[in-house]
């Protein structure tokens, strides 16, 4: 997942493996030409939040981090969000991703989660489909993880998808500030328990951005201003004109 800046910092992240202590494997690289500063990376787990040590990454500099978590109340697959910020002569930036982390015994789920997004301008259109081959419905939760910039309302919401069929999940992701022509990544983790167990299905997918963030919009007050100023250039017309004509 690449996010092109000054610092073009390139994020992967690993899980445990089933059965193992929880913990999951952050690994940044900048692949850009300017030094990544300020590098600060943290994993949201079972709502907790685990911080890591502060890096300066030099071009080409790749650097790991491994965050022990701690067993969560069940079995089956539970999702950590890892996010990275960082600063650097543009302002910097800040990506998150996903990483599932299974306990043991943790069943797979059978269902499926993916993506349609339209380039965003000042706002995107996309949703999210989750699929269900299964012979029972499922009920849970679809929670979205968006980078620095770019934002949805609300960032979680309740979903149901059918006995052999499918639900969409519609959202819009709203740009405050994201670089035009660059492209960010994004995740949705549906995550529902079944019969005990916990289930979690990730679906990641890339975001475009082509322009138009809520900077450049026009204020109210100027476009108020510019009104007025019209509708008084029109009431001085008017009067030269009446004047005229006595």
């Amino acid at each position: 997942m690449r996010h092109a800046a000054r610092a073009s910092v390139v994020l992967e992240a690993t899980a445990a493996a089933s059965g193992e202590p929880p913990a999951v494997q952050l690994v940044v690289t900048n692949s850009g030409a300017e030094t990544a500063r300020d590098v600060v990376p943290e994993v949201l787990y079972q709502h907790r939040t685990y911080g890591g040590e502060r890096a300066q990454l030099e071009p080409t500099v790749r650097r790991a981090w491994r965050f022990s978590l701690s067993p969560p109340e069940g079995v089956g697959t539970f999702p950590a969000t890892l996010r990275v910020r960082w600063s650097d002569s543009s302002g910097g930036g800040a990506l998150a991703l996903v990483a599932l982390v299974a306990t043991s015994g943790a069943a797979a789920s059978h269902l499926a989660a993916t993506w349609t997004i339209e380039p965003i301008g000042r706002l995107g259109h996309a949703h999210l489909q989750l699929e269900n081959p299964g012979v029972l419905p499922v009920a849970g939760r679809v929670v979205f993880v968006l980078p620095a910039h770019l934002t949805t309302e609300p960032e979680s919401e309740p979903a149901a998808v059918p006995a052999a069929g499918r639900a969409t999940v519609p959202l819009v992701i709203e740009n405050h500030g994201a670089t035009p022509g660059q492209s960010y990544p994004v995740s949705a983790v549906f995550t529902y328990t079944e019969n005990g167990m916990h289930y979690a299905v990730l679906g990641e997918a890339t975001a475009s951005v082509v322009g138009g963030s809520e900077g450049e919009r026009v204020p109210p007050l100027a476009i108020g201003g510019s009104a007025l100023a019209l509708a008084l250039g029109l009431l001085a017309i008017a009067w030269w004109t009446a004047r005229r004509r006595r």
